[in-house]
């Protein structure tokens, strides 16, 4: 039988998550599937897990993406898949059991659809620091949009890349996953789903939120720290940091330092958020530069 979806993992040193990941493909309730498992250096014996599965499931496949980084990562896996959906899936989310088959259906209902997202839901949502506002919650890993329907089209606006699938043809367009863009082990930069959705509708493709097509994501202890934060920030500041913009980047940090203790008096659950949102354009200010030698 041969697959209609290609799942692809893209994994670096999450051993225990991956597997919960991996069980969640293989319970799904739609079967015509391969799962290709992308290792990015891991050094916590996940080849020798995915390797073990593989010997008793042929339809999981192994591969080692020695180039660093979540963009060749996710790049490598789409070379290697049969089918012309690339069903992408972090490796610290478990799908939800018709979550391959609400995938390949709205493949099959919507004409000229390129990407196709759905609800990422955050779990455990009661054991999240107080101070951290829901504001920041899609960093821990939450994405839901407020869709009135099941199928949605949601015109040049973006799917996040941990619950996206791609049309193999648009990703080859394309030119696939920016390799410039996308976290590369602790470096937290962003946006090359961003890129994919962008370019993926300028080239005429529809993109698709399908609530039915969900997951659920873990909560992670690590990240609920503010250096995870700060570090998020630094990488999303580098990530979107633009040459010519340094007089916006420090009246934005300026205006938002001043408004900080009214937010804190007045949210005090906002509070940190805003210390981001200043931390974040501080960055932008001082990447820009960056961009203006480059």
């Amino acid at each position: 039988m041969l697959p209609k979806v290609s799942v692809i993992i893209c994994t670096y040193n999450r051993l225990d998550l991956l597997k919960k990941t991996v069980q969640s493909v293989l319970d799904q309730d739609f079967q015509e599937w391969e799962l290709i498992v992308v290792n990015n250096n891991s050094q916590d014996g996940t080849e020798a897990y995915v390797q073990g599965v593989a010997e008793i499931e042929p339809r999981v496949k192994y591969v080692l993406e020695t180039k660093q980084g979540l963009s060749y990562a996710r790049n490598r896996g789409a070379e290697m898949a049969q089918t012309n959906i690339l069903a992408y899936l972090d490796d610290d989310e478990e799908a939800e059991k018709d979550w391959v088959r609400n995938i390949y259906e709205t493949f099959q209902a919507v004409p000229n659809v390129g990407v196709v997202g759905g609800p990422m839901v955050l779990q455990d949502k009661e054991k999240i620091k107080w101070w951290i506002s829901p504001k920041l919650y899609s960093i821990l890993g939450d994405f839901q949009l407020a869709a009135t329907e099941d199928i949605w089209d949601i015109g040049d606006n973006s799917i996040v890349g941990g619950n996206m699938s791609v049309s193999k043809e648009a990703w080859a367009k394309i030119g696939g996953f920016a390799v410039e863009q996308g976290r590369k082990g602790s470096v937290l930069l962003a946006d090359e789903d961003v890129i994919i959705c962008k370019e993926a509708y300028r080239l005429g493709y529809r993109i698709i939120y399908n609530r039915k097509v969900g997951i659920r994501h873990a909560l992670i202890p690590d990240r609920m720290t503010s250096a995870y934060f700060f570090r998020n920030a630094r990488g999303l500041a580098k990530t979107r940091a633009k040459a010519g913009k340094q007089v916006s980047y420090l009246a934005e940090c300026l205006y938002r330092i001043i408004k900080l203790p009214f937010d804190c008096i007045l949210r005090p659950r906002h509070c940190f958020f805003s210390v981001w949102r200043i931390y974040t354009a501080y960055y932008k200010f001082i990447y820009s530069f960056q961009c203006v030698a480059k």
